[in-house]
């Protein structure tokens, strides 16, 4: 009778939480999302919240009239009383209490006079593990060091193999400040319209590409034509490829735009050249016309189907809502920015997003500040790093503004870039001896002042 009753609740646990996400939509998905419950916490209708969550990923209609028409049988207790989150920490208990139980069980019944102890530490690594897999938030001890340790010295042996940790930008100042693009970390390029976010972001794309990365770009505003003549101009203008093929010089953007003005021998051969030869993959993935359909539901598919190492969204603001609220844009371009952060996370890959910047307040000849994102801040709220860039065509030269840096300081440099050939050129030394730059300690300093310190500890004592 006892575990009759016990089903029932946890049946009416996860027939309330449904019922929630069916009535609240996204946002409540989100909420059980940011309190750990995923599809392992609906044992009983795990095949409803798989379908409601797909649904809303794709930007589908959830509502009861379709929920009945898929899921006739499925029983409504009401609409819960209780909040999202409350409901997600009922079903975080309920899987803790279902996994205690079975685990006692268990034990219970291979419990000897000569094996008490031997089940005690089985039991106790049990716990451990219920209470990290089912508690609504991580517990980390800050003075566990081995695990560690033990985890940056398999990144160093990666890294001194040939197999870095994340993808170079292919701008030395990135690559110093940024550490490159590292994975489950989302980056914003804010530019006004013109001036170069979208031949900078495809110049990082096109680096990651040459490291053998899947690379992804989303574009609802540009035509694949506009984005491949961008790319190709990039890629003909380097150096190595321009000696393997005996290129005199780059394929104008231009000319390809125009579709004339160049050597159609020489192109196809570089065109091949390109797929064959150079390694890594960038998909193309334009919605231009059709703002509607590119959502962030998409995205994701296109990562998962892909394989997608590195993706670029350009702009972010075009991007189909994850959420309308009519009087309130600044929440609506928030809630997509919110969904891509997430996205970045959830599959462990970098994504690097453009927005325009408004036109108030700033320099007129210096790039934008992160508080000059369009429509929203969130975006730069949420971004690990925000970078303006301003190009100033006449100089054939872009000012690079990086005004949040979340592991490290704000920098500037700038580079020679000429759009039409693709031509790209360091014009600001790097300067520091640490990751962040300018302004840190160098090793000797470092060495002195830890010296110093010890020294005074050993007086002390």
């Amino acid at each position: 009778m006892r575990k009759t009753a016990e089903k029932k609740k946890l049946t009416d646990v996860e027939a309330l939480t449904i019922a929630a996400l069916v009535e609240e939509g996204a946002v409540a998905l989100r909420t059980l999302y940011a309190n750990g419950v995923s599809s392992q916490d609906f044992p009983i209708y795990d095949e409803e919240f798989k379908w409601i969550e797909s649904r809303l990923a794709k930007q589908k209609t959830v509502n009861r009239r379709v929920m009945r028409q898929r899921f006739p049988d499925f029983e409504w207790t009401g609409i819960p009383s209780e909040s999202v989150k409350d409901l997600a920490a009922e079903l975080k208990e309920e899987r803790a209490f279902e996994s205690v139980n079975n685990m006692l069980a268990t034990l219970g019944e291979r419990l000897e006079r000569d094996n008490a102890l031997e089940l005690a530490a089985e039991a106790r690594e049990l716990l451990t593990s219920i209470t990290r897999q089912h508690s609504p938030l991580s517990d980390h001890l800050l003075e566990d060091w081995v695990d560690d340790i033990a985890e940056i010295r398999r990144w160093r042996a990666a890294a001194k193999a040939g197999a870095p940790i994340g993808l170079k930008t292919g701008f030395a100042h990135l690559d110093h400040h940024w550490g490159g693009l590292l994975p489950g970390q989302m980056q914003l390029v804010l530019g006004r319209t013109g001036e170069g976010k979208s031949l900078k972001t495809y110049a990082m794309g096109l680096n990651a590409k040459l490291q053998g990365a899947s690379v992804g770009i989303f574009t609802p505003e540009l035509s694949k034509h506009e984005v491949k003549c961008r790319v190709h101009t990039l890629a003909s203008a380097r150096k190595d490829i321009q000696k393997a093929l005996g290129l005199p010089r780059s394929f104008r953007n231009r000319a390809l735009m125009n579709r004339e003005g160049y050597n159609l021998k020489s192109y196809a051969t570089f065109c091949e050249y390109f797929k064959e030869e150079l390694p890594g993959k960038m998909h193309l993935l334009s919605g231009i016309g059709r703002h509607d359909q590119m959502s962030v539901g998409y995205i994701e598919d296109r990562i998962v189907e892909l394989e997608l190492d590195y993706v670029i969204i350009d702009p972010i603001y075009l991007l189909k809502p994850v959420m309308v609220y009519r009087d309130n844009p600044y929440a609506t371009l928030g809630s997509t920015a919110e969904a891509v952060e997430r996205l970045s996370e959830m599959y462990n890959i970098p994504i690097t997003i453009t927005n325009q910047a408004h036109r108030q307040g700033g320099g007129a000849g210096d790039a934008p500040h992160k508080d000059k994102s369009f429509g929203s801040d969130l975006p730069a709220q949420l971004a690990d790093f925000v970078l303006g860039v301003k190009h100033l065509s006449d100089e054939s030269r872009m000012i690079c503004r990086c005004t949040k840096s979340r592991f490290g300081q704000e920098f500037r440099y700038e580079i020679g870039l000429h759009a039409n050939t693709g031509a790209i050129r360091e014009l600001t030394p790097l300067e520091g001896n640490y990751f962040n730059g300018k302004g840190d300690m160098d090793e000797e300093e470092l060495r002195d002042m830890v010296a110093s310190a010890q020294k005074g500890k050993g007086d002390d004592d």
